[in-house]
């Protein structure tokens, strides 16, 4: 291992916690319960979802997904983004009625939230999950009923830890990426940490999916490939101006900026990005797979064009690694430690749209704390990749960490 090289000692691995079926079961009644509160207490529609469904029904009846807006009960219109592979997949939720598909696709969703929380964090894991779930990331993929928890699970479990899925290492993220082009960036991650393998099985899950979503719909595919693709930045924004305050991208932030910041963007996302990839690649190198992953996944939503807040759900499984990792009680990084960890739970109770409504009740001395509000996912994120980094680089001694 690369930190041996550093002086680091060998070590048995931690035990880890067993997960039985009292914690499944806790975690599908607590998961189904949100879900139910939020569907039928706030009484919000989960647009995403039901574009999914609706963009899958449309694609198997031969209607082209890309050429407008998807339409249907409860839903005005909406644009898929998402690939040809994708509709094939979300057809399995268009069988069903529309309220027990949405229930059951998000309590799996939060279930495997749930089970993740329990893996990374075995004590008093129920009451970290709700802590979880009073945020506005994980209130907003349940309100829309979206697709990030599941992806984020996919690329988790597939590199987080090391020999867990032997043989199979990269098919997650080839999934992932097959799916929705995003955890691509993992693919450039094992290319630079020289995960040979795994970058081998990826491109060829990747491959192979796709190939899939081209034999079932042809036409969709060359329309997703030669067009949809290039214009996915103007579909997705849903006619937003680059900076409105649910771009949470930092693209979004310099565009409402404003002051000529626009031709310097493309430069600062370039930096941000290879920055991001290579924290990753330290704390890879340190032996600490789990961090690594997680700064590559807190990376793509920043050099993403346009991100909604929900995006950042990497930042759940973040804050609670970087709890397990805390340094010596009592010492001076803990504190520091501690109050880092609380200000960006805060933010994410938050959220954007309390910080855009801070700025305009048009009070002054408001304007500071209504700024770092509004950019709560960005700041929260960047503040994130650096205490990652920092954690790999500071442990004595290399663990090699796992996810389940």
């Amino acid at each position: 291992m690369f930190a041996k090289t550093y002086g680091a000692t060998d070590v048995a691995d931690p035990p880890r916690e067993r997960l039985g079926y009292r914690e499944a079961v806790l975690f599908i009644g607590l998961s189904t319960l949100v879900v139910a509160l939020e569907r039928f207490g706030f009484h919000l529609v989960p647009k995403d979802f039901l574009t999914y469904r609706y963009a899958a029904r449309d694609a198997f009846e031969g209607r082209d997904i890309y050429a407008g807006t998807i339409s249907g009960p409860d839903l005005a219109g909406q644009p898929f983004t998402y690939t040809p592979f994708a509709a094939l997949i979300f057809r399995a939720f268009g069988v069903l009625d529309q309220q027990l598909s949405y229930l059951i696709w998000t309590a799996a969703s939060l279930t495997g939230l749930g089970l993740l929380i329990h893996a990374l964090r075995p004590v008093r894991s129920g009451r970290a999950f709700l802590l979880a779930c009073a945020t506005t990331v994980v209130f907003t993929n349940v309100a829309a009923g979206q697709v990030n928890i599941f992806l984020m699970g996919l690329c988790l479990l597939d590199l987080g830890s090391r020999g867990r899925l032997k043989g199979f290492t990269g098919v997650g993220v080839g999934l992932a990426a097959a799916i929705k082009l995003t955890p691509a960036l993992f693919i450039v991650y094992l290319a630079i940490t020289r995960q040979w393998k795994p970058l081998r099985t990826s491109l060829l899950t990747g491959a192979l999916t796709t190939g899939l979503g081209y034999l079932v719909f042809p036409q969709l595919s060359k329309e997703f490939f030669g067009h949809a693709l290039w214009n996915l930045q103007e579909r997705v924004r849903l006619d937003h101006a680059l900076g409105y305050w649910g771009n949470a991208s930092l693209s979004g932030a310099l565009h409402a900026a404003g002051g000529g910041t626009a031709p310097f963007i493309p430069l600062a996302v370039l930096a941000i990005t290879v920055a991001a990839l290579a924290g990753a690649r330290v704390a890879y190198l340190y032996g600490h797979p789990l961090n690594a992953v997680l700064i590559v996944g807190l990376a793509a939503p920043m050099a993403s064009p346009f991100a909604w807040g929900h995006h950042y759900i990497y930042l759940i499984p973040t804050l609670l690694v970087l709890v397990r990792s805390m340094p010596e009680v009592g010492s001076v990084e803990a504190v520091y430690r501690v109050r880092a960890v609380s200000l960006i739970w805060l933010l994410l109770v938050l959220g954007p749209g309390t910080g855009h409504w801070l700025l305009h009740r048009g009070i002054e001395w408001l304007l500071p704390l209504g700024l770092i509000v509004r950019e709560g996912p960005l700041l929260a994120g960047c503040l994130c990749i650096v205490l990652l980094v920092r954690s790999s680089t500071q442990a004595k001694v290399a663990v090699e960490e796992r996810v389940w």
